[in-house]
């Protein structure tokens, strides 16, 4: 039971736990990593977010219980070329909606979710898109999010 849950919007001083959660939530789809790997990750994460953070590239929200982070959310916010369904052509992309196992089901998500959207409405985006783990898709279709019909190609280089 979550007795003193706060979300607050991250900020640079919250990249240790941002990283830190971002690591927890890659091992958990991938595994464990080497070492080596998970140092090369959290020098970039860190590069990373030290800018994207104060340009509002990345904004997100951490859901704090006391001092344990507990859950968090990312977006990503671009700016492209629009399109005749969204001409300005702000869209955010969510990433990185993780709540660790003892804090789950007791919507965490949802109001991290919440304060997405309302960033997103506030700021002019004209669409959120994501990719929804089984276990996640059911609290992104409460807010309405569907399944879009553009297919989703992709070449690696690495």
């Amino acid at each position: 039971m979550i007795h003193n849950l706060i979300c607050k919007r991250i900020t640079t001083d919250h990249i240790p736990q941002l990283i830190a959660l971002r690591l927890e939530f890659l091992i958990s789809l991938k595994g464990e990593q080497p070492q080596d790997k998970v140092d090369a990750l959290t020098q970039h994460l860190h590069q990373y977010y030290s800018k994207a953070l104060p340009a509002e590239a990345f904004v997100g929200w951490i859901a704090w219980e006391g001092e344990q982070a507990v859950g968090v959310g990312g977006l990503i916010v671009r700016e492209q070329p629009g399109h005749f369904d969204w001409p300005d052509g702000k869209l955010g992309y969510i990433l990185n909606m993780y709540t660790i196992p003892a804090y789950r089901k007791q919507g965490i998500c949802s109001e991290i979710l919440q304060h997405m959207i309302a960033y997103s409405k506030e700021h002019g985006l004209s669409r959120l898109e994501l990719h929804a783990s089984a276990e996640g898709e059911p609290v992104y279709r409460k807010y309405d999010f569907k399944e879009h019909t553009e297919p989703f190609l992709m070449l690696r280089f690495k």
